[in-house]
């Protein structure tokens, strides 16, 4: 599930199945460029790279339908898809520790959105900028999304499920060179789903 929501895919696939039939269908909110490709039980992949396509598996037909009938067709499963997740992006000084101002204010944001929440599944991140051996880096990365975490433990609302991860200096929202200090790469990312 995260790696999805992490490549920030907003592509909603549905499988529903009939009597005879069994549909996958690419709903709108897709991201430009993105596809996906169905692999029925038997038979040849099927490409699925417009919002709207529809895919029916028993035959290996794609085809398009408006959003109208799409709408019509899954209108009790749209009813039901979760909500998008919640991305926060909390940043660090200088000295690594402390938060900017704005992450400050954007930290109660953060809290509040937990209780809306509640009972939540959250991902904790802690990123690095290249300043440094890679895996000291690794080490300040963690130490940053644990104590993001505690932050969120001490808020008192149930949480279904925490992961708290390092990605270091490895997936930096502003790439640079090895060595170079940016501020917008200490970042803790927290997503509430």
């Amino acid at each position: 599930m995260h790696e999805l929501i992490g490549l920030q895919l907003a592509l909603f696939l549905l499988v529903l199945t009939g009597c005879t039939n069994n549909y996958v269908a690419l709903l709108e909110g897709a991201q430009r460029g993105g596809s996906v490709e169905v692999v029925p039980g038997a038979g040849e992949p099927l490409q699925l790279e417009r919002n709207g396509q529809v895919a029916l598996l028993d035959s290996g037909q794609v085809f398009a339908v408006d959003r109208q009938q799409l709408e019509k067709t899954f209108a009790a499963v749209l009813r039901v898809q979760p909500p998008a997740p919640l991305r926060f992006y909390l940043y660090f000084l200088d000295d690594g520790k402390r938060l900017t101002p704005e992450s400050e204010r954007l930290l109660a944001r953060m809290k509040e959105s937990l209780h809306q929440r509640e009972p939540a599944i959250v991902s904790v991140i802690g990123h690095t900028d290249t300043l440094g051996d890679a895996k000291v880096n690794e080490r300040i990365g963690l130490v940053r999304a644990q104590r993001v975490a505690e932050w969120v433990k001490a808020e008192k609302v149930e949480i279904r499920y925490l992961n708290v991860t390092s990605h270091s200096e490895f997936n930096p929202l502003v790439p640079t060179p090895d060595g170079t200090r940016e501020p917008r790469n200490r970042r803790v990312e927290i997503c509430i789903y």
